[in-house]
Order: C-alpha cells, then structure tokens, then sequence
C-alpha cells in the first residue's frame, strides 16, 4: 500500500492522495498546511496557485479544493510526476471543471515562461518547498530575484511563500518585502510579497 495524505478542507475534503516513494520528495505536515490557509483565508478565492516542487502536489490541490481559480504544478522527476498526475486525475474526478496544469519540468528552466501566459482573476501565490539539497536556499533566492515582468501581477498581488527549516537564515530580496513568518515546529513558513520597490 503506497503511503497517502489527504486533502484537509473544501470541495475535495477527505480526498485521499498517494505519495511519491522517494527521500527527494516530502509531503508537508497537517500543520503546515493549515497555516498556510489559515492566513491565506479568502485570498485563495479565485487565486492563482503555483507549487513549484510538486511531489504529490497536495498544497496545489488542497487550493483547488479550497477555491483557487487555478493552479500550475510543477515536478521535474519522472516517477514523483507520475503520482502526481494520479492525485490530479482524483481531484479532477470529483471537480470535473478544475483548471489545474501538471508541469514534468525543471521549476527553473520553466517557470518564466508559464508565468507569462498567466491571466490572474486574483492573488498569484508562489510555494517554494524545496528538497533538502545543499545550496538549494540560495538557488532558489536567486531564482526568484532573476524573475522578470512580476509588476502585472501588482493589481491583484504577487505573493512568495518559502517552507524552510526554521532555522535557516532567509534573506532579504530586492522586490520583496516579508510580511510574516510562522513557525511550526521545525519548519516555517515565510510570506513575501512583491512590492516592485
């Protein structure tokens, strides 16, 4: 029996989704993800939601389920890719209208491009859990700070989530300004938002 999560609150309730077999992926706690909605609240309405390393894609599907006018999820490895795309054909299952991309791309390589192609209702929200891998932090800050044409998203917001071990030391980048970090045990979660200055 492959190891399961399920999704926690909105349309797909109770939804049962698999797990990738792999120390390179990890699902993100209950507690984790109750957090993030909880400050999230209504801004998931209508949002856009990218999970840019998706594993099982539970945080992009959790926001389907919780209202997200759409989300982008990306894994770039071929077997976590393929349980992703079975939790997304379950969601679909029970929400035939979900406008929802499974991405097998590197995040890095990709993302510029499918952020181009966005047309946002609301909140664009960017979830970075990275695997643990040395330097990964950096790589993606400095990913982040390469990301070209945000100021279209100013209208409804551009927001940065990072999970991170809590004690990493995040830094501040030019364009975003952290608004709150929560803590949850041994990971937190930090908010950015793009603020153009």
């Amino acid at each position: 029996m492959p190891p399961s999560l399920k999704i926690l609150g909105g349309a797909c309730k109770g939804l049962t989704l698999q797990m990738p077999a792999k120390t390179t992926t990890r699902p993100t706690k209950a507690i984790v993800k109750e957090s993030l909605f909880n400050v999230l609240q209504g801004s998931i309405l209508q949002s856009t939601f990218v999970e840019g390393f998706g594993g099982s894609g539970s945080m992009g599907l959790e926001s389907l389920s919780r209202g997200a006018h759409e989300v982008l999820i990306f894994e770039k490895d071929k077997e976590a890719f393929q349980i992703l795309q079975k939790n997304a054909r379950a969601l679909k299952e029970r929400m035939p209208t979900a406008r929802l991309r499974t991405i097998q791309a590197d995040l890095f390589s990709a993302l510029a491009g499918h952020l181009e192609g966005l047309e946002p209702r609301g909140l664009v929200v960017l979830y970075l859990d990275p695997p643990f891998l040395e330097g990964i932090y950096e790589r993606c800050w400095a990913f982040v700070a390469s990301l070209k044409g945000l100021e279209r998203f100013l209208q409804h917001g551009f927001l940065l989530v990072f999970e991170h071990l809590s004690g990493a030391c995040m830094p501040n980048v030019a364009s975003f300004s952290i608004i709150k970090a929560k803590k949850c045990g041994r990971t937190t979660l930090s908010y950015y938002l793009y603020t153009k200055e």
